[in-house]
């Protein structure tokens, strides 16, 4: 996808800081199902967005992070 194409679909950015754990089961992830890394992290969002429980227990586990 052309990147003028990529910025008007996405609009905004968000950097994310991932544990070497964290990073390194997206990545394989993303490798086995060639599928980028942005589009299970968009995927994950819109999940959480839909599924109520999804989405309290995400809250839940970024409440319990040491901030």
């Amino acid at each position: 996808m052309p990147k003028d194409t990529a910025a008007k679909r996405y609009p905004r950015r968000v950097t994310l800081d991932l544990t070497d754990e964290q990073y390194e089961w997206l990545r394989a992830t993303a490798f086995e199902a060639r599928t980028p890394m942005s589009a299970i992290v968009r995927a994950m969002v819109q999940l959480g967005s839909e599924k109520k429980k999804t989405a309290a227990r995400a809250i839940a586990l970024a409440q319990k992070e040491d901030l």
